[in-house]
């Protein structure tokens, strides 16, 4: 098992990294304020509506169809991620459903075939297929990459669903169980796709002036310095949006007659990031702080998103991190016996349900997005605030918010991209070395 207090080589320990947006006993303060809010939410709400401009999102692909692209919806078996692979396949997508467990996996598939076979619209929906993946294992991860790329050998939307909110102590890769599965292991999964989602996707400016188009060559130089170049993509990212193939002839450029939709990294996040911590190694190592784990592991899934955004934007990849409220599901399921009875009811009265929880996700997956938004909502929020609005309120689909994050979020989201590499190659290396 690592030693947490061995600092991984080349990340230079800064204990000014290690900070809180918001103390974790902060939600003592919280909880009760978004508590009343939840209950004067609706009027205030309704006045809104009726007084100033709607703030919804809009969502002008509703009807749109995307047949032909492929799609993987990890801890798909149950509750948002299950509803998440559902609307994607109704929506044309193939959907492999990313479940460590085979039995669950199965039965899930052939429900959510079954249920997409009755719909209205069934000609235009995709299919949904079962491929085993423990994001708890790294093993399984390049195992679950290779079996995806050998089947499918392309990939245009990942949602990154899976999680636990309780701890179970250490992974088979001495990493804190909680925190891989709901950050690390989607990492490593991300990283190894994304040779899958860059394949043929760069755009071009015009069709046939070398000195204007965005070449693959200008897209490895992007990548060299992802937050300086990012600031200079100032524009509308959406999956309707054509990237095109590049091809050499006579000494120009010009596009081939294969068009491509923008590929969609979607990371679930939650209300819980406002109370995370950036000290990653203590995240990583914890195994038994289940509340601080959590919330880091949150506000790393959007740290992670603006380094992907970062590096990828001109390969036609887009990140977005999304909060999908509070839910019922059974993520829940460790709620003592005897408080479940209270605690359910209290989630059928005031919680989402699974088909709204997966909104912003199939939305961050389907919808246009303006480069700025890093976090979307499902509650209505006023623009000068996100807590309590963040933890429940008027249900509105998809609304971009601005999340809590570090004065230096670009610098922050750099150290953890590094940090994340190096732990997972640590890791990798050190099973290596027991096979052996």
């Amino acid at each position: 098992m690592p030693n947490h207090n061995t600092h991984l080589p080349g990340l230079r320990y800064d204990p000014s990294h290690y900070r809180h947006c918001w103390p974790v006993y902060s939600q003592a303060f919280w909880w009760p304020i978004s508590a009343i809010w939840g209950v004067v939410s609706s009027g205030v709400y309704s006045v809104y509506q009726r007084y100033y401009e709607h703030p919804r999102q809009k969502n002008p692909n509703k009807d749109q169809k995307f047949l032909g692209r492929i799609a993987i919806v990890t801890g798909a078996n149950s509750g948002i991620g299950r509803q998440t692979a559902l609307c994607l396949a109704l929506k044309g997508h193939t959907v492999v459903l990313a479940c460590r467990n085979r039995e669950r996996g199965l039965a899930a598939e052939k429900a959510l075939n079954d249920e997409v076979s009755h719909a209205h619209h069934a000609s235009h929906a995709g299919k949904l297929v079962f491929l085993q993946l423990d994001l708890a294992s790294l093993q399984s991860v390049e195992t679950f990459c290779e079996q995806f790329k050998q089947r499918f050998g392309k990939l245009d939307v990942l949602v990154n669903n899976a999680g636990l909110n309780y701890s179970t102590g250490p992974s088979d890769d001495g990493f804190d169980m909680l925190f891989q599965i709901n950050y690390l292991g989607h990492f490593h999964l991300t990283v190894k796709l994304l040779p899958l989602m860059k394949a043929g996707r760069t755009q071009i400016t015009t069709t046939t002036n070398t000195s204007t188009s965005t070449s693959t060559s200008d897209s490895k130089a992007f990548a060299s310095s992802p937050f300086q170049a990012s600031t200079q993509q100032k524009a509308l990212n959406s999956p309707t949006r054509e990237w095109v193939l590049v091809g050499n002839d006579d000494d120009d450029q010009k596009t081939t007659q294969n068009t491509t939709q923008e590929a969609r990294i979607v990371c679930l996040s939650s209300v819980m990031h406002h109370f995370g911590h950036t000290d990653w190694e203590r995240a990583v190592y914890s195994y038994r702080e289940s509340i601080s784990s959590y919330c880091s592991s949150k506000i790393a899934m959007i740290l992670f998103c603006r380094a992907l955004n970062a590096r990828l934007g001109q390969h036609g990849i887009r990140a977005i991190a999304v909060n999908p409220g509070a839910v019922r599901t059974n993520i829940w399921r460790r709620t003592p016996k005897l408080l479940m009875p209270l605690w359910d009811a209290v989630m059928r009265s005031a919680f989402l349900t699974s088909n709204q929880g997966c909104s912003t996700s199939v939305f961050g997956a389907c919808d246009a997005l303006e480069d700025h938004v890093d976090y979307l909502s499902p509650y209505w929020h006023p623009s000068w605030g996100s807590l309590p609005f963040d933890v429940m309120g008027p249900y509105v689909g998809a609304h971009s918010v601005n999340p809590t994050l570090p004065n230096d979020a670009d610098k922050e989201a750099e150290r953890l991209w590094r940090f994340s590499e190096a732990s997972v190659r640590k890791a990798l290396e050190a099973k290596n070395l027991q096979r052996t």
